[in-house]
C-alpha cells in the first residue's frame, strides 16, 4: 500500500518523501476513521434497535441541532488552526493559546443560547431535554486539540484520540442503554466519550509544552477569528446541507420518520467519513504544496481526484442495487421504509467524493471565500427544495433534495476552483472506463443478487470491478492502481 501511494504521487515533481508520509498520514488516519466508523455505525445501529424509530429519531434531531453548535463553537478555527500549524507562519504556543480563548467565550454562548431557545426550535419536549443534555458536550468538543496534532502530521494521536471517544460510547451504550427507559443516558456516555478525548489530547500537550496561555488581546482574537469567518460559513452551509432535512422532518412530518431517514443517512454519512479521512490526510499536504511550490496544486488534486472517481462509482452503483439487502442486515424489518432514501442518497455520498477534493484545496490556497460561495448556492437550493418537497413527500422529498444539491454544489465547486486556481478535472478517459466497469459490475450485482448471500455478492462485485477496470487500463490507468505489497 506504501509503494501504491508514493507511485501516485511521486510522478509531475511530488516527492517520495512526501508520498511516505502522507502514506504514514493516511495510515494513521485510516485507523482512527475505520475504528471510528465501525464502532461508531454499530453504535448507531444499537441504538436504533433498542430505541425503535420514534426514540432513535428524536436523539438524531437533537444531535442535528447540537450539529450548528458545535460548529458556532468551533467557527473555522480548527481548519484555520490545522493549515496554520502545518504552513508554520506563526508561533505554535500563540495560535494556541488564542484559539483556546476564542472558543471558551463562544462556547459559553451557544451553551446560554440553546438554554433560552432549545423549547423553539424542539418538536417535542423529551428531544428538548435531550438537547439540553447533549449540549454539555460542546466544553470538551470546544477544547479538543486534534486540530492542533493534524497539523503537526501527528495523526497517530489523532487516531488514538477518536478511538478513545467512540469505543467509550459504545461500551456503555451497550452496557446501560437497553431500551427507550434509557433513553437520557444516551447524551450522557456522549458526554463522557469526547471528555476522555480531550483529556487524553491535552495532556500531551501540555507534557511536551506546558499549560497553554490564553491570548488577552482582543485584537488580535478578533483578527484571528475574521480570517476563520469564510471557513465557518462554509461548514455551516455544509452543515445545513447535510443535516437541514432531518429538522424539517421533525417539524413538518414526524419523530418517526426522522429515525427512518436517519438510519439511512447514517449509512451514507460512514461512507462521506472514509472520503474525509483521505482528504484529512492531504490537506496539510496541499497547505505547504500551495506555498512551496503552487505549480503542482493542480498535479496533486488530479490524482486525488482520479483515486476518489474509483472509489465513488461502484459505491453509488453497488448501494442503489444492495440497497434493501443492507438496511434489512443493519437495523431488521422495523426499518424498511428506509431503504428507498439509501438508494437515493447513495449518490449524493458518491458526488461528495469528488467535491471535497475541491473543497478542501480551496481552503489550502487560501481560497475559502470562494468556497463559502459556492456552499452557499448549493445550501440556498437544499433549503428551498426541503421546504417545497418535505411537506409532501416526506422522506422522497428530502432525499431528491440532497441529491440535486449537490449536483449544484459540486458544480459551484469545480468552477470555483477553475476560477481562483485552475481547472482540474479527472481524465475524461478514465472516467468512461470507470463507468463501464462500474456497469457490468452492475449488471452482474443485478443477475446473481436473488440467489446469493449479500456478503458474497459484495465480494464478486469488487471482484468483477477492479478486474475490468485493470483490463480496461492504460499504462497509467495501471499505475494508478497498482498495490505492490
Amino acid at each position: 500500500m506504501k509503494n501504491f501511494l508514493i507511485t501516485i504521487f511521486k510522478q509531475n515533481g511530488v516527492s517520495q518523501g512526501l508520498g511516505a508520509k502522507l502514506f504514514r498520514n493516511f495510515s494513521w488516519l485510516f485507523v482512527g476513521a475505520a475504528g471510528r466508523l465501525i464502532i461508531g455505525l454499530i453504535a448507531i445501529i444499537y441504538l436504533a434497535r433498542v430505541l425503535e424509530p420514534q426514540g432513535f429519531g428524536q436523539v438524531s434531531f437533537a444531535l442535528a441541532v447540537l450539529a450548528y453548535f458545535i460548529l458556532i463553537t468551533d467557527c473555522g478555527l480548527q481548519t484555520l488552526g490545522t493549515r496554520e500549524i502545518a504552513a508554520g507562519t506563526e508561533d505554535e504556543d500563540q495560535i494556541v493559546g488564542k484559539i483556546l480563548t476564542i472558543r471558551s467565550v463562544l462556547i459559553i454562548a451557544s451553551l446560554g443560547i440553546l438554554l433560552a431557545f432549545a423549547p423553539l426550535i424542539t418538536p417535542s419536549s423529551a428531544t428538548k431535554n435531550l438537547l439540553l443534555i447533549f449540549s454539555v458536550a460542546l466544553i470538551p468538543m470546544g477544547l479538543n486539540l486534534a486540530w492542533f496534532f493534524r497539523g503537526k502530521e501527528q495523526m497517530m494521536l489523532v487516531a488514538l484520540s477518536e478511538l478513545l471517544q467512540v469505543g467509550f460510547y459504545l461500551a456503555f451504550l451497550l452496557a446501560l442503554v437497553k431500551s427507550t427507559k434509557q433513553l437520557f443516558i444516551v447524551p450522557i456516555i456522549f458526554f463522557g466519550g469526547h471528555v476522555i478525548s480531550a483529556i487524553y489530547l491535552a495532556g500531551i500537550y501540555t507534557r511536551r509544552s506546558g499549560l497553554p496561555q490564553f491570548s488577552t488581546s482582543a485584537k488580535e482574537n478578533w483578527r484571528f477569528l475574521r480570517i476563520a469567518v469564510p471557513i465557518v460559513i462554509t461548514l455551516f452551509l455544509h452543515q445545513i446541507y447535510f443535516n437541514f432535512d432531518t429538522i424539517m422532518l421533525g417539524f413538518f412530518r414526524s419523530e418517526t420518520e426522522v429515525g427512518l431517514y436517519n438510519s439511512a443517512y447514517h449509512v451514507i454519512m460512514a461512507i462521506i467519513v472514509i472520503n474525509t479521512v483521505f482528504m484529512e490526510a492531504i490537506y496539510p499536504t496541499f497547505s505547504k504544496l500551495h506555498r512551496e511550490k503552487p505549480n503542482e496544486v493542480s498535479d496533486f488534486l488530479n490524482k486525488t481526484l482520479s483515486l476518489c472517481m474509483i472509489f465513488a462509482v461502484p459505491i453509488g452503483l453497488a448501494g442503489t442495487i444492495l440497497g434493501k439487502s443492507i438496511i434489512l442486515i443493519l437495523y431488521g424489518t422495523e426499518y424498511s421504509g428506509s431503504t428507498l432514501a439509501l438508494q437515493i442518497l447513495i449518490w449524493s455520498a458518491s458526488l461528495a467524493f469528488i467535491g471535497a477534493n475541491y473543497g478542501y484545496c480551496l481552503v489550502a490556497c487560501q481560497q475559502q471565500k470562494a468556497l463559502a460561495i459556492a456552499a452557499g448556492i448549493g445550501t440556498a437550493t437544499n433549503i428551498a427544495l426541503n421546504f417545497l418537497l418535505i411537506p409532501k413527500y416526506g422522506i422522497l422529498g428530502a432525499c431528491l433534495a440532497t441529491l440535486i444539491a449537490q449536483v449544484i454544489m459540486l458544480i459551484c465547486e469545480f468552477k470555483a476552483f477553475a476560477l481562483k486556481v485552475s481547472p482540474t478535472f479527472p481524465s475524461a478517459i478514465l472516467t468512461l472506463k470507470v463507468f463501464a466497469a462500474g456497469a457490468i459490475m452492475g449488471l452482474v450485482l443485478i443477475y446473481l443478487s436473488p440467489s446469493l448471500n449479500f456478503f458474497v455478492l459484495v465480494m464478486i462485485g469488487l471482484i468483477v470491478y477492479f478486474s475490468i477496470l485493470w483490463f480496461l487500463g492504460s499504462k497509467q490507468l495501471r499505475k494508478l492502481l497498482y498495490i505492490k505489497n
